[in-house]
């Protein structure tokens, strides 16, 4: 509030959302991460964490000074139908008003990186809109859900219960996919509160493989490819998580044996995906970005630890080390896996050493930033407009048209544009046979002539729909001539 720039350097703590850590006495492990030079800790809680622990951790935290981000986690993509969503949002509200007199509480995170849920085939996607929501369910059967109206919700739900907090919005896919954050904006009636926003992102070594599908799939011909090949990119980065968690090589210093088959390749190449994908927000001074999310198994020799440690530099971002490891022994954890489980102070040294490094603000960004104006939330306009979805003009217009895609749709357009006119053609040719044959009733045999009745000019519909559609009509005509007493048709002729 005062334009100084705070930099969060900080641990995710998992621990309270556990069953034996509601009994723990938190304040050992805050006095020490205070002791280690941290200034932040997101402390990520689920629907089933016991408040009284969940509390016990928020004091202890603050106590020593330091600032909290609530994370909300689950298993599942709770906005994904309505009576989830429902729920989510009310505790999000919850948690914010319970913890709205604590000033260090400042940020709340909505949801843990919403990633796909292979059991329901369901898609989360920044800005869906009905046409190619529809698509995916028909030819792919998958129900796309939409981040996008779904974070705005989550926003308004948060500011309901605390006005002034930070609202967190991780990209989906791990929050590894921050892309279209920009072209398509999140709904809010009031502007000023775009002050109040941040972005986050994770960062693993197993993610290399969801970097590497967001670079080739613009390059896929069939289109119905793009789910299978984002399914198996996120099996391969939750695997390679899991398993860098349960490497044994952590606490050793030299490099291990990755679990992921993604090359590093330049430092160049490694900067310019992850750029792309979610830094060019903080970059093009468009939304601030964390990394909520950051860990490794591997050793500090690691090609993909050093690269991380020094594009975290380099952009001088907010982080979260994660996990810390304070209750469960984890490879990946702040904490020394390797020590007795009631040993709250030993950590991994090289880890630490190398955070260290990064905690304090760089020179080269600024200290002080421009003081956000005052903004008084005002509840019933903003929820109104959160849930209003992408328009199929806005989603194609912000769609990346490569050039494998404009060939791809293009072909479709241009073999649906001659179906439609071979059809044209087959209903015209019936038409022609069939449309005004009805005989008249002075051609039938039997009938007398009087005389042939001259026939109306024609004229022509000149609706684009006319040419598929029979276009003989018949007009209004003189009437007959009297008949000639005594005499027959065949008599005229003669």
């Amino acid at each position: 509030s005062a334009g100084v720039r705070v930099k969060l350097a900080g641990v995710s703590w998992f621990g309270v959302v556990t069953a034996t850590s509601s009994q723990e006495d938190p304040s050992q492990v805050a006095v020490l991460l205070k002791y280690l030079g941290f200034n932040a800790v997101r402390i990520v809680f689920s629907a089933d964490t016991e408040l009284a622990a969940l509390d016990r951790a928020v004091k202890a935290v603050t106590a020593q000074k330091m600032l909290v981000v609530l994370s909300r986690h689950s298993s599942k993509l709770d906005f994904a139908d309505e009576e989830g969503k429902q729920k989510w949002l009310e505790s999000l509200s919850f948690m914010a008003k319970r913890f709205q007199d604590n000033a260090r509480v400042v940020g709340f995170d909505l949801l843990e990186g919403p990633t796909l849920e292979e059991t329901s085939r369901t898609l989360p996607v920044w800005g869906a809109a009905s046409l190619p929501s529809a698509g995916a369910q028909t030819a792919l059967g998958v129900t796309l859900a939409d981040w996008r109206t779904a974070a705005a919700e989550g926003a308004v739900a948060v500011w309901a219960g605390n006005p002034q907090a930070l609202v967190v919005i991780q990209g989906t896919m791990y929050g590894t996919d921050l892309r279209h954050v920009s072209d398509r904006p999140l709904s809010v009636a009031q502007e000023c509160l775009r002050s109040r926003l941040v972005y986050a992102t994770q960062e693993r070594r197993s993610f290399s493989a969801l970097y590497e599908f967001y670079s080739t799939v613009q390059d896929m011909w069939n289109p119905l490819e793009y789910y299978d090949g984002l399914e198996d990119a996120v099996q391969e980065a939750s695997f390679g998580a899991r398993a860098e968690a349960s490497s044994s090589s952590s606490s050793k210093g030299g490099g291990a044996t990755s679990t992921a088959t993604v090359d590093q390749g330049s430092f160049e190449e490694f900067r310019r995906v992850r750029e792309e994908a979610a830094y060019y927000l903080s970059t093009e001074g468009k939304a601030p970005v964390w990394v909520s999310e950051f860990g490794t198994g591997e050793g500090s020799t690691s090609t993909w630890w050093n690269y991380t440690l020094r594009s975290l530099a380099q952009s001088d971002l907010s982080w979260f080390y994660s996990p810390l490891g304070e209750w469960r022994k984890s490879a990946d954890a702040l904490f020394d896996a390797s020590a007795d489980g009631t040993d709250r102070s030993a950590v991994v040294g090289w880890k630490l050493q190398d955070l260290l490094a990064l905690q304090a603000p760089s020179a080269l960004h600024p200290a002080r930033l421009e003081v956000p104006s005052e903004c008084a939330f005002l509840e019933a306009p903003n929820l109104a407009i959160a849930s209003q979805p992408l328009s199929n003009s806005q989603f194609l217009a912000t769609t990346v048209w490569t050039g494998v895609l404009k060939v791809t749709v293009g072909s479709v357009a241009l073999v649906s544009l001659l179906l439609g006119l071979l059809l044209c053609h087959c209903g015209r040719v019936a038409a022609r046979r069939t449309c005004g044959r009805d005989t008249p009733s002075w051609l039938v045999p039997s009938a007398p002539r009087d005389m042939e009745i001259p026939q109306a000019p024609h004229k022509k519909d000149k609706s684009f729909w006319s040419f598929c559609s029979c276009q003989r009509t018949l007009e209004a005509v003189p009437p007959p001539m009297p008949r000639a007493p005594g005499r027959t048709y065949r008599q005229l002729q003669t």
